[in-house]
């Protein structure tokens, strides 16, 4: 087909194809296994893909099984795709088709899930070592846009400490390497696996404690590439809040709303769901109160909220939780069926064809 059509208009109709289709178009020839396989045109794809309103990530996993549920909002469910990943712990982050998963061992891993490549990151400067339950990890995934660069962050931090030890670490896929980068936090991160992690815009955002006066909560935030740490100081009306409240991390959640950075607060035993978004990198605005969600998993790119709800099941005498989704701009909420059990997460998704080899 390439030597009967114009160079431009055979690219073009191979940018429309999904990437599924694309895997199967190079075993049709050298020529065009050759093409398919530029990472300039693997680049290119994904820009011109990665705005697909469509292309989202809903993943529920357990400690044994990671299931992987890409959510068609047009007719209100999602298709259940399985996959077994041996001592999986939690997902870290999504970008650009490739996610970042963490094992029990505290090991990350690059997963492409449509070439069913998996890559180890293996390499670490500052090893935990014997005394592991002492020391808190977390980690961080993001795209440098300037370098084309898919970069992984790793904070190891000693706990209960008065005196901060943390070690910084960065991962380059391109180099291959992990480095360590001089950097003091005052704040402890949240080591959880829902919710308290996110990146946006060539930052990664963590939820934090506090650390000197323990006080509260703050967002930390990391530019992957000039490598800075930053700290975003909660919403004023926050501040207010019960001492309680402002101390319970299960409340609140930092995830991506849109092309912001969001902070969620989840009403103590539900109710309601209050969403802030970052303005200008240091200011909050409350966008709005959503009361027919006790949860927010995540925010899909056509705005739409993906939330849980919670009902009380008298045949099981405890709290039944409901996947929704719901529409802002209209007001409706609907279920989403099926969805597997276990911990729920969100992701802007888009299949790729990079290349983890």
């Amino acid at each position: 087909m390439d030597s009967l059509l114009p160079k431009d208009i055979f690219l073009e109709i191979l940018f429309l194809l999904p990437v599924k289709s694309l895997l199967r178009c190079k075993f049709v020839c050298k020529s065009w296994r050759s093409r398919i396989s530029d990472p300039d045109f693997v680049k290119q794809h994904i820009a011109r893909t990665t705005n697909n309103p469509n292309n989202d990530l809903f993943i529920a996993y357990d400690e044994f099984n990671l299931f992987l549920s890409v959510i068609d909002v047009t007719i209100d469910r999602s298709t259940r795709l399985n996959r077994r990943i041996d001592n999986f712990s939690h997902i870290v982050g999504s970008c650009n088709g490739l996610l970042c998963l963490a094992d029990k061992a505290k090991e990350l891993y690059l997963w492409n899930p449509v070439t069913r490549q998996v890559k180890n990151m293996h390499g670490y400067k500052y090893i935990v070592g014997e005394n592991s339950a002492d020391y808190g990890v977390a980690f961080g995934f993001g795209f440098d846009h300037a370098s084309s660069d898919y970069k992984a962050v790793r904070i190891v931090q000693k706990i209960n400490v008065i005196n901060v030890i943390n070690r910084v670490e960065l991962y380059s896929l391109k180099e291959n390497c992990w480095k360590e980068i001089n950097a003091k936090l005052d704040f402890g991160l949240i080591d959880k696996s829902r919710g308290k992690v996110t990146s946006v815009n060539g930052s990664i955002y963590w939820l934090a404690r506090k650390r000197m006066d323990d006080s509260g909560l703050v967002v930390l935030s990391f530019d992957v590439q000039s490598l800075k740490f930053g700290t975003i100081q909660f919403p004023d009306d926050l501040s207010v809040l019960p001492f309680y409240w402002r101390r319970n991390y299960d409340e609140f959640s930092v995830l991506q709303f849109k092309e912001y950075v969001a902070l969620c607060y989840s009403l103590d035993l539900g109710g309601c769901v209050v969403i802030y978004t970052l303005l200008d990198g240091n200011c909050w605005c409350k966008n709005m109160t959503v009361r027919r969600l006790d949860y927010l998993v995540g925010c899909l790119k056509t705005g739409e909220l993906i939330g849980l709800k919670y009902r009380y099941d008298g045949r099981r005498n405890g709290y039944h939780e409901d996947v929704v989704l719901y529409d802002s701009v209209n007001d409706v909420a609907k279920s989403i069926q099926p969805i597997p059990s276990g911990r729920r997460t969100l992701y802007h998704y888009t299949e790729s064809l990079l290349d983890l080899n």
